[in-house]
C-alpha cells in the first residue's frame, strides 16, 4: 500500500472533519516554548532516520490555525513537537498534519487524549525492531496496527467533540434566556414610554369643586335636631349638653342667640355656660349657622 494510500485510510478511520489534511512546510508550524523539550537520543535516532528515509514523516501530526507569531508561522504543533523539532534540525521541507481550529483548553484537552493513547511521541512510535526486520517491511506493519489505532483515536475524538458541543449547547441556551429577558423588559419599557407621552399630551382634569355643606339653623332647629348633628361631629355628651344649654339659654332667656353671645358664654361672668367650652364653640360652627334676621 502506497503512503497516499494510508493518509486515505487513516482519514476514513478517524470519522473525523478537520479543517484540512495535508502536507505543510515545516517552516509554518510554531514550537510553543512548553513543547521544546529535550528528546531522548534513541528516539531522536529515530525519528531522524525515518525523516532521511522519506523526507517526510509516516504519521500526521496535528497542528493548529494560529496568529500568535510572525507571519511565517501560520500553525502551531499540538501533538507531535519532536518530529518538528528534529525535522527543523534536518530541514525537511513538508510534514504531514492534520490542521484543526482549537481554543488553548481545547488543544490542552486533544494533546493530553492522544497522550494518553499513544504515548509522548506522535502516532505510534517507530522502534528499531520494526525497521531491521526484513520479513515484514515498514509500510506492512504500520499498516496492520492501523485499524485498532485509528479506532481508538475516533473513539477519543468523538468523546472530545461531545464534550464540546455540550457546552456549545448550553452557552446557546443561557443566551436565549438572557435574550427573552431582555425582550421583556425592552416590552416593558415601551409600554411606560407610552404612557408617559399619554399624561404628558393629555390634560389632568380639574378636581371637582366640594359639595357645599349644609349646616343647620340653629335658631329654627329644635334640641333633637341639634344634638344629632353634634353627636354626627364627634361631640362628648358633656359637650352636647354644654351645647344645647347654651343655646337654650340665649334663645330662650335673653332671647337673642347670635355667634358673639355664645362666644361669652365660654367666658367668666353672668353669661357663662358650664362645660361650654372653646372646642364646642368650633363644632357648633362646623355643623350650623345663626342667621342675622
Amino acid at each position: 500500500m502506497s503512503l497516499s494510500d494510508r493518509r486515505v485510510q487513516i482519514g476514513s478511520y478517524l470519522g473525523i472533519k478537520p479543517i484540512t489534511h495535508g502536507q505543510i512546510h515545516t517552516f509554518q508550524i510554531a514550537i510553543p516554548n512548553a513543547e521544546t523539550i529535550e528528546i531522548l537520543p534513541e528516539r531522536r535516532e529515530i525519528l531522524a532516520q525515518t525523516l532521511r528515509e522519506h523526507q517526510s514523516n509516516l504519521g500526521s501530526l496535528v497542528v493548529r490555525r494560529t496568529k500568535a507569531y510572525d507571519e511565517e508561522k501560520e500553525y502551531e504543533i499540538v501533538y507531535g513537537a519532536d518530529w518538528c523539532i528534529v525535522a527543523e534540525e534536518l530541514e525537511i521541507e513538508r510534514l504531514w498534519v492534520w490542521v484543526f481550529d482549537l481554543t488553548d483548553e481545547q488543544a490542552i484537552t486533544m494533546k493530553t487524549e492522544l497522550e494518553q493513547l499513544l504515548g509522548g511521541g506522535s502516532i505510534q512510535p517507530i522502534t528499531p525492531d520494526i525497521i531491521i526486520q526484513e520479513e515484514q517491511p515498514l509500510e506492512v506493519q504500520l499498516t496492520q496496527q492501523l485499524p485498532k489505532l485509528m479506532k481508538d483515536i475516533n473513539t477519543k475524538f468523538q468523546a472530545l467533540s461531545q464534550t464540546i458541543s455540550s457546552e456549545n449547547t448550553q452557552i446557546n441556551h443561557r443566551l436565549q434566556q438572557i435574550e427573552t429577558t431582555v425582550n421583556h423588559l425592552t416590552a416593558i419599557v415601551h409600554n411606560l414610554t407610552q404612557l408617559v407621552e399619554k399624561l404628558t399630551i393629555s390634560p389632568i382634569p380639574p378636581s371637582p369643586s366640594p359639595s357645599p355643606v349644609h349646616k343647620l339653623n340653629l335658631k329654627n332647629s329644635n334640641s333633637e335636631q341639634i344634638k344629632r348633628e353634634l353627636k354626627k361631629a364627634r361631640m362628648s355628651r358633656s359637650q352636647i349638653k354644654a351645647a344645647l344649654k347654651a343655646i337654650d339659654y340665649w334663645k330662650e332667656t335673653k332671647g337673642e342667640l347670635s355667634w358673639d353671645n355664645l362666644e361669652s358664654s365660654m367666658q367668666k361672668g353672668t353669661d357663662k355656660i358650664e362645660g361650654f367650652g372653646k372646642e364646642t364653640y368650633k363644632k357648633l360652627e362646623q355643623i350650623g349657622e345663626i342667621p342675622n334676621t
